[in-house]
């Protein structure tokens, strides 16, 4: 018997445009791999593909790859579209014997179109194929400029088979720096610095949803995907909305002994994003600036007393008056005393009130906390200087330049298993607080 909620999507979200192509096909597989294509070119979909026929055991996936072009787009695009497809379509077969490729090509319309929707139309084809078959397996999401390691399959398999509490996870990702010094590399170097700055700060406030949201490096299972209600149609961002609906139920990780490999290139596909970030940077020839380190020392002295709370019994009474001005201000206007008193700490002691004040307290609401404290008290500050703060306040030994930086917090991103690790600690603390 099928289970609710995968009915549920089936009836009232579920696009099947593209699983109607390959319904009557006998396509068996437990994992996908799915891949949107918008405004790329044939040399950047074969480099992909090459790519993706060198990982062992690339045979057990199947791959469907969406060439889409947008309703309004000029007849330059429309027709480079066709001519991808075209040539994909004759290439393929005889190119990359051991991929199992189901190329689609098809326009996007209305106000939704965008990679959201193309990610959503792959994505539904996938849970179709795999619920069709009854299994739960993985759906993989990787974009047309990117390529990944040989044991990137392995690696993704092993971890969900390993981890069965997980739904959703990242995957490793690091783009090329090792060209020349230019405008382009040194934005790439400053984007992704930014990008893992930012989660590490989070980190060292001890969020459960530290964890990137690229959307060519997430994995999820296939029935988990249906019951938080498919794929966030955006026109950009729908990687960050999609995998923060798995951190609000701790059931979210992240894959670190493989790597997707991103282009760092300029873009205009999307408003924002690795693409828009650089191309901002190579037309402005001004470093990249990131959250001020003030602001995330504001919020750890708001959490950290809060912490115990969510373990203690009955309604412990907790001090607001060593909140900063502007973090108060915020806490006022959103309410969040009335979610504390009505919803977080009537609730029962320990796992139940953690998820409660994350799912209030969430990736979302810390952004918007963040641009409070930024337009309010603490403008945002030089990378560089950001990152110095950032090793100082872990005892990290301090780098000399942005690209030590990033390998330095590249290297420790590698060797973590945050999710896990914040877990135990969590519920050490949570249990340490109870017994107190």
């Amino acid at each position: 018997m099928k289970k609710k909620f995968i009915e549920n999507y089936k009836k009232r979200n579920c696009l099947e445009l593209l699983y109607k192509q390959l319904a009557s096909w006998n396509i068996a597989s437990q994992t996908i791999i799915v891949i949107p294509a918008y405004k790329e070119t044939y040399s950047n979909l074969m480099e992909t593909l090459d790519s993706l026929s060198r990982v062992d055991n690339i045979e057990e996936a199947i791959i469907l790859l969406l060439i889409n072009y947008q309703e309004g787009d000029s007849t330059e695009i429309t027709d480079a579209s066709f001519r991808v497809y075209d040539q994909l379509t004759a290439t393929s077969p005889t190119s990359f014997p051991k991929l199992e490729l189901h190329l689609f090509i098809e326009k996007l319309s209305g106000k939704h179109k965008g990679v959201g929707l193309a990610r959503k139309h792959l994505m539904d084809c996938a849970f179709l194929m795999l619920d069709s078959q009854n299994r739960d397996g993985l759906i993989i999401n990787l974009d047309a400029d990117t390529t990944v390691q040989s044991n990137y399959l392995y690696a993704i398999k092993s971890y969900f088979l390993f981890n069965k509490q997980i739904e959703a996870a990242s995957i490793f990702f690091e783009h090329p720096i090792d060209k020349d010094s230019t405008s382009e590399h040194e934005a790439i170097i400053n984007y992704e610095l930014h990008l893992r700055y930012f989660i590490n700060m989070q980190r060292w406030l001890e969020l459960p949803y530290a964890i990137q949201t690229i959307g060519s490096a997430m994995a999820v299972r296939s029935e988990a995907y249906a019951k938080e209600g498919g794929m966030a149609v955006r026109q950009a961002g729908e990687d960050f909305y999609f995998m923060h609906k798995y951190s609000k139920t701790l059931r979210i990780g992240e894959i670190n002994n493989t790597a997707v490999i991103p282009s760092a290139r300029v873009s205009d596909r999307v408003p924002f994003g690795t693409g828009k970030a650089i191309s901002d940077q190579v037309d402005t020839q001004q470093s990249i600036l990131s959250y001020n380190p003030e602001s995330f020392k504001v919020i750890k002295n708001w959490l950290d007393p809060i912490y115990p709370l969510l373990a203690a019994k009955g309604k412990s009474d907790y001090s607001t008056e060593d909140n900063h001005e502007a973090l108060q201000d915020f806490l006022v206007s959103n309410k969040f005393y009335k979610a504390m008193d009505e919803n977080i700490l009537s609730s029962a002691p320990g796992l139940t009130r953690v998820k409660k004040f994350f799912e209030w307290f969430d990736a979302f609401r810390l952004f918007k906390l963040l641009h409070y404290l930024r337009d309010h008290s603490f403008p945002n500050e030089n990378l560089e200087t950001c990152c110095s703060e950032l090793f100082r306040l872990n005892n990290w030994n301090v780098e000399t330049s942005r690209k030590d930086y990033l390998l330095a917090l590249r290297e420790r991103d590698k060797q973590s298993s945050y999710y896990h690790q914040w877990s135990a600690a969590f519920i050490s603390k949570l249990s340490s607080t109870s017994a107190s």
